[in-house]
């Protein structure tokens, strides 16, 4: 059995991390079997739950779920994974580029999940799937996990121009989560009726979209925190999000001459610009015109108002001024000024 120290990302500071001990044999030690000729090598750690208690949780990292979204499906819809054979999933993933980051290790090839279970046998333990896009792309839950005898998934989601730049790839992406849970998380000890999503700011606001789709959702809890389908700037008409793709295309270089209709053009233009030249791009655009202009989910708000809102348990917070330091980071690393 291996043992890993934990980053208690998710707990206050002073939790008890994951322990380190002597290992055994080298190497993953836990397997799972998925449909489609799949198979899963993960790792236990053990983890201090209190100066009493240690507990195992069994870690099962970077798991597709769906295609890497590069060249020709960049900005497309998540596509159903394609890779058959032994995975060794013990080793977390890229994380998803987001503006402002010039981090080395982001990517667009992002699309896998972690999962975090205290008991891998088949059983009834509720989930919390939590969607992120965290800087250092890690977040370990096993903590989490062993506290609350419940399976963690963590997951990313394409955002901003990658995500809702010439469609809503970043609602698909967390649909395809949810689904991915809905048909595996009993294989790691969990129940796929007691889901619980949650997340965090613009994550927040696109996961409750979710709440008007004309599909029951696939969670039973919802954590809403700093953000909602109600928040300033999150819904688009799809003239709004077009002009501002159509504004990152024409400040990257491409021949547009005013005309906005020819999306085929834009998008292949767009699908072949280096990711660095494409995230330098959007952040200062997004630097420049402010937060309320960010891609979102092209829906009109009158349109989720008509809908109704599935009836889920909601967990809301708020921050007050959320998001204006890192703007204000993004600012300052351009060299912006703002009037």
């Amino acid at each position: 059995m291996n043992s890993v120290t934990g980053h208690g990302h998710l707990l206050p500071s002073g939790t008890p991390l994951p322990s380190r001990r002597p290992t055994g044999a080298e190497g993953p030690d836990e397997t799972l079997d998925l449909p489609g000729s799949r198979t899963l090598r993960g790792r236990t750690v053990d983890v201090v739950v209190d100066s009493a208690l240690t507990r195992s949780v069994v870690q099962f990292l970077g798991i597709p779920f769906a295609r890497p979204p590069i060249g020709s499906l960049r900005f497309g819809p998540a596509l159903p994974p394609d890779w058959t054979g032994t995975l060794e999933a013990v080793e977390p993933r890229s994380p998803c580029v987001e503006p402002g980051q010039r981090e080395s290790g982001v990517s667009e090839d992002c699309l896998y999940l972690n999962v975090f279970t205290p008991r891998l046998q088949r059983g009834a333990l509720p989930v919390l799937v939590f969607f992120y896009n965290a800087p250092s792309g890690f977040l370990d839950a096993s903590l989490l996990a062993a506290q609350g005898d419940m399976v963690v998934v963590m997951a990313p989601y394409r955002s901003s121009v990658l995500g809702f730049g010439l469609s809503d790839a970043g609602l698909s992406d967390q649909e395809a989560v949810l689904q991915w849970v809905s048909a595996h998380i009993h294989l790691v000890g969990g129940d796929k009726d007691r889901v619980t999503a949650g997340a965090e700011r613009q994550g927040a606001d696109i996961l409750s979209v979710h709440l008007s789709s004309p599909e029951q959702p696939l969670f039973k809890r919802l954590i809403l925190m700093g953000g909602s389908v109600f928040s300033p700037g999150l819904l688009r008409s799809e003239s709004e999000s077009r002009r501002l793709t159509f504004d990152l295309a024409r400040d990257l270089g491409c021949d547009i001459n005013g005309d906005i209709t020819d999306v085929g053009h834009v998008t292949r233009f767009l699908q072949e610009v280096d990711l660095q030249r494409l995230n330098e791009a959007q952040t200062r655009i997004l630097a420049q015109t402010g937060p309320l202009r960010a891609w979102g989910p092209v829906l009109k708000l009158d349109q989720v108002l008509d809908r109704r809102l599935h009836q889920v348990d909601l967990l809301l917070g708020t921050s007050e001024h959320d998001g204006l330091i890192s703007r204000a980071r993004n600012i300052k690393v351009l060299g912006l000024n703002q009037d």
